[in-house]
């Protein structure tokens, strides 16, 4: 079983997954204004590779950015290659 928690701490934040209480991946972020935040950093672990959590740490960012009414830069290549590949995000991107 998979969980996504998000801390944040001054103007850094991340999301953490963690598969059977074991961290596996983290997408990292910094807040550039009151309403907009980059993503700087994506990493999942090499053995869950391939298994979609790079993408479920990027919907929990979407999903955090569409509530909370924030838009999203990235300079993160996964983030960013996902953003400007699919049109779905344009609610909540923003090119830097």
């Amino acid at each position: 079983m998979t969980n996504i928690e998000r801390s944040e701490k001054e103007m850094n934040g991340r999301w953490t997954l963690s598969k059977d209480g074991k961290e596996v991946g983290k997408m990292q972020y910094r807040w550039l204004s009151d309403s907009k935040f980059d993503i700087f950093r994506t990493d999942v672990d090499k053995e869950y590779e391939g298994e979609g959590y790079g993408m479920d740490l990027l919907n929990a960012a979407v999903k955090f950015a569409r509530e909370y009414k924030k838009k999203i830069s990235a300079t993160s290549s996964f983030a960013k290659d996902i953003f400007e590949s699919d049109a779905s995000f344009t609610d909540v991107y923003e090119k830097n």
